[in-house]
């Protein structure tokens, strides 16, 4: 049978430039979370992950709705 077609490609810098702007936005919307979880995760490495859930969570919400 016949091939479906290729899937469209986004060229990449337009999809950098999206990205730029969605995150752009979400820091606008979300900076309060994202520089509490910032703060955070200075000065750690191997507890990050289970000490900043909390601000991880809240961060990652906030950029949900957005």
């Amino acid at each position: 049978g016949m091939a479906a077609p290729p899937p469209q490609e986004v060229p990449k810098r337009v999809e950098e430039a999206l990205l730029y702007r969605l995150k752009q936005r979400a820091f606008r919307e979300c900076g309060a979370a994202a520089a509490a979880y910032a703060d955070c995760c200075r000065g750690r490495v191997v507890s990050l992950v289970w000490a900043c859930r909390g601000e991880a969570g809240a961060y990652n919400a906030c950029v949900g709705r957005q």
